[in-house]
């Protein structure tokens, strides 16, 4: 039987972020090689559901607790708002 995932992005959420660590690896191995990426993904809901998860982490069982990210994306608006260069064409 599969993992079934609480924090559901998308289905491919697992391998998505997998396979651009392996990536990540390769890269960065390359140029440090005692450095080791780990990859996660955070999914902000931007919809106003209230049935969704705020926010949701990728691997949701590791060291991130979604809860530190519950207001990232009204933090993300107010600096995109606020920035000098908002306006600029």
């Amino acid at each position: 039987m599969g993992k079934s995932i609480k924090l559901f992005m998308w289905g491919y959420q697992p391998h998505f972020r997998a396979v651009f660590e392996s990536r990540a690896k390769k890269v960065i191995q390359a140029i440090a090689p005692t450095v080791i990426p780990k990859a996660f993904l955070v999914g902000v809901q931007i919809s106003e559901k209230k049935d969704l998860h705020p926010v949701c982490v990728e691997p949701e069982d590791g060291q991130w607790n979604p809860e530190l990210f519950f207001k990232c994306f009204n933090r993300t608006e107010e600096i995109y708002k606020d920035h000098p260069d908002h306006n600029i064409i």
